[in-house]
């Protein structure tokens, strides 16, 4: 059981680490619904909401580009 807590916080750290550096290094025109400033609050102290948030706002509004 404690292998499993300490996998979550783990991960949880990691997801926040993650979106909290992509977010600091878009450029604001990338960013919707919130300023820069508000993302990187939100994603600091809500916890595993913020992350996921700006994960399902950000990423998935944006169109995927092909590879050639």
């Amino acid at each position: 059981m404690i292998k499993v807590q300490g996998f979550l916080v783990l991960l949880s750290l990691a997801l926040t680490l993650y979106t909290f550096v992509d977010c600091a290094m878009r450029d604001e025109t990338q960013i919707k619904k919130l300023p820069k400033w508000g993302w990187l609050l939100a994603i600091l102290f809500t916890g595993i909401f913020g992350p996921i948030a700006y994960l399902s706002l950000i990423h998935i509004s944006e169109p995927t580009r092909l590879r050639r």
